[in-house]
């Protein structure tokens, strides 16, 4: 309800009073502002003071939406609401697309990282596979040349112990002769010593 109504509601009351006054002029100036009409007065300016609080939360709108334009009375657009402040939720949003920036960065960081290692574990994946081949490779040969080189020792083993066989039978042969011509000299001497005692 704007101003004019509220005079209007005045003008009313004090009509009112004008009819229903009785007396003199003197009295009736006396009750030109009566204790109804100052009461319908506080309440017309209590109603206008929400009104004007409505229309102001209705033009101030809440953080992060966009304001809007407001029709008052009399359908003129009176204008669009803005915020004086600087809209928190616009800094969080910020702040917040800051942070999956950075998120992103890292993710992308760790991606290229991660390819990176990959790349190093196939490249040494190729590098063991190679040098365990090189290693069996060498063990075979290792074992190879072991394998040959103890069988010519067991070779030459088993030739020098044909030779040390053979060497060990002449040697018998040799010792029994030596045997037997011992035994036949100890006959002979058994001889001569038996005629020499018959000589004495």
């Amino acid at each position: 309800m704007g101003a004019l109504e509220c005079w209007a509601c005045l003008g009313e009351a004090r009509v009112g009073e004008v009819q229903t006054s009785t007396g003199t002029p003197s009295a009736r100036a006396n009750e030109v502002y009566p204790l109804k009409v100052l009461e319908v007065l506080g309440e017309r300016v209590k109603h206008l003071a929400s009104e004007g609080k409505r229309d102001q939360s209705e033009i101030t709108l809440s953080v992060g939406v966009a304001p809007l334009s407001v029709e008052h009375e009399g359908g003129r657009r009176k204008g669009r609401g803005k915020s004086r402040e600087p809209s928190r939720a616009r800094e969080d949003l910020g702040d917040l697309e800051k942070h999956l920036a950075k998120v992103e960065l890292h993710l992308i960081y760790g991606e290229e990282k991660f390819k990176e290692v990959d790349t190093h574990l196939v490249e040494l994946d190729g590098r063991m596979e190679e040098l365990q081949g090189d290693m069996q490779g060498a063990l075979n040969a290792a074992i190879d040349k072991l394998a040959s080189e103890g069988e010519s020792l067991s070779l030459s083993h088993m030739g020098e112990c044909a030779a040390l066989r053979d060497e060990n039978r002449s040697l018998k042969e040799q010792l029994d002769k030596v045997e037997e011509e011992n035994s036949y000299l100890k006959r002979e001497l058994d001889q001569v010593m038996g005629k020499l005692k018959e000589v004495e």
